[in-house]
C-alpha cells in the first residue's frame, strides 16, 4: 500500500518547557501535539482464527498469551491447555510444546511469556508451580528455575535485559486491597536483590531512599519497562510520567494536562441527573448538554512499543456513545507528546513497527490479528 507524500507542514514546532525539581529534569508539554490528526494507519498483514478458514489448530480459547522471539517468530499459548504453538511470521504453524500438568516443561498457572533476545531463550513463569521454565527457540526445554514459595506470589516479570528482571510481589493482609505490593529488581536466579518502589494498597507508598522521595505521589501506579531498560511509571489521576533507569534512578518526569478530577466530578453531576431522570438511558441530546468529551482526559493503562513510543490509553467517559473506540495519547522516547491514535481495539503487544490484536468471539472462538503501523508524518517512524 502507498501512502501519500507527506509534508512538514504537519509537523508542529515543539511546544516543551523544560524545568529542574532536585536535579531531575521536568520536560512540560505546554500546548498541542506535534502533530495533527492521527499518527498511524493499520494494514491488517495476518489473521489467524477459524474466521479465516485457518487449520483447526488455530481455534484458540479465549484466553491467549503471546511473545514475539527471533526473527519475528510468534509464540502463542491456549490457555486453559497450555499449549504453546510456534508460528512463522506468514502464519505456519511451526511446532508445538508444554501442556498442562507439574512434568518438566509443562504448566499449571503460567503468567508471563518473554523472550530474552540477548541469549535467544524463551523463559515462561508459572506462579502456582513457583519456577521459570527455559526453552530454546524451538521449544525444546534447557532447564527449570526454581524460586521461594512465600505467603506472596509472583504476580508478573518484566525483562530489564543483561539477566536482570522487574517483578511483583503481593505480601499482608488476606485481602487483596490491604496488601502490599512491591516492584523489585531479580537477578537471573530470581533472588530479589532491592525494592524499587512498595505500595501498601490503595494509599500512599514510598520506595527506597533517592527513589521517589524528590517528587512522591498515591495511587495504584502503572510500570512498563521499554525495550533499553528504562522504567515507565504513571497513575490514572496524576499528570506526570516518571522515567526511571534500570538500576531505578529518577532521572526524567514528563507532565502532561490531564485535568482529571474537574472532568470527573462534572461526570459524577451528569450521571446523578441522568439517575433521576430514568429509566430512559442517556441519549445524544442529554451527552450535548453536559458537554463532556468522549474519553475522560484521565489515564487506564501505559503501553510501550519497541520504538521507544509511551502509548497511554485515555480512560472512556461513561456517557461516550461509542463503546468501541480508545484513545490513545504517544510520547516519544523523550516524553514530547507526538499526538493521539484512535484505535477499535486495545492493542494486544507491539512489535516491529506492528499492533497486535485478539479478537474474541462467543460465536467463533478469538482471532489473533497483526498491522502493519504506517506513518502519517514525516519523521514519525524514525
Amino acid at each position: 500500500m502507498l501512502l501519500p507524500a507527506c509534508s512538514k507542514s504537519n509537523e508542529k514546532l515543539p511546544s516543551q518547557e523544560q524545568i529542574s525539581v532536585a536535579d531531575i529534569p521536568v520536560i512540560i508539554n505546554t500546548e498541542g501535539p506535534k502533530f495533527d490528526g492521527s499518527l498511524f494507519q493499520l494494514e491488517k498483514n495476518l489473521s489467524l482464527g477459524i474466521d479465516d478458514g485457518n487449520p483447526e489448530w488455530q481455534i484458540f480459547n479465549r484466553y491467549i498469551s503471546a511473545e514475539i522471539g527471533k526473527d519475528g517468530i510468534l509464540y502463542l499459548m491456549n490457555m486453559p491447555g497450555y499449549t504453546v504453538y510456534i508460528v512463522s511470521p506468514e502464519g505456519e504453524l511451526l511446532g508445538q510444546f508444554g501442556g498442562r500438568g507439574s512434568g518438566p516443561g509443562e504448566f499449571e498457572l503460567p503468567t508471563r511469556m518473554f523472550w530474552l533476545e540477548d541469549i535467544q531463550e524463551l523463559w515462561i513463569n508459572d506462579m502456582r508451580l513457583a519456577r521459570v521454565s527455559r526453552f530454546t527457540s524451538d521449544g525444546d526445554l534447557i532447564d527449570t528455575i526454581n524460586y521461594a514459595r512465600h505467603r506472596y506470589e509472583w504476580d508478573r516479570l518484566q525483562y530489564l535485559g543483561n539477566g536482570r528482571f522487574l517483578g511483583q510481589k503481593l505480601d499482608g493482609a488476606s485481602s487483596r486491597a490491604e496488601k502490599t505490593n512491591h516492584y523489585g529488581f531479580l537477578d537471573e536466579g530470581f533472588s530479589w536483590e532491592m525494592d524499587f518502589l512498595s505500595l501498601p494498597g490503595q494509599k500512599n507508598y514510598q520506595s527506597r531512599e533517592g527513589g521517589w522521595s524528590p517528587l512522591p505521589f498515591s495511587g495504584m501506579p502503572q510500570v512498563e519497562c521499554q525495550s533499553n531498560g528504562r522504567i515507565v511509571v504513571g497513575r490514572p489521576y496524576e499528570k506526570r510520567l516518571y522515567y526511571y533507569d534500570n538500576r531505578g534512578v529518577l532521572n526524567l518526569i514528563i507532565e502532561h494536562e490531564w485535568d482529571a478530577p474537574k472532568v470527573l466530578e462534572q461526570e459524577k453531576r451528569a450521571w446523578m441527573e441522568d439517575i433521576r431522570n430514568r429509566p430512559n438511558p442517556v441519549d445524544p441530546s442529554f451527552l450535548a448538554k453536559v458537554q463532556l468529551p468522549e474519553q475522560r482526559p484521565s489515564f487506564v493503562s501505559i503501553r510501550l512499543d519497541d520504538g521507544g513510543r509511551v502509548w497511554i490509553q485515555r480512560s472512556r467517559s461513561g456517557l461516550s456513545t461509542d463503546r468501541r473506540m480508545y484513545l490513545f495519547d504517544v510520547f516519544d522516547v523523550d516524553g514530547e507528546w507526538l499526538g493521539t491514535q484512535t484505535l477499535d481495539f486495545i492493542p494486544l503487544m507491539f512489535h516491529s513497527d506492528c499492533v497486535y490484536q485478539l479478537i474474541t468471539s462467543q460465536e467463533h472462538g478469538p482471532r489473533f490479528v497483526r498491522y502493519k503501523m504506517l506513518p502519517l508524518h514525516q519523521g514519525l517512524g524514525d
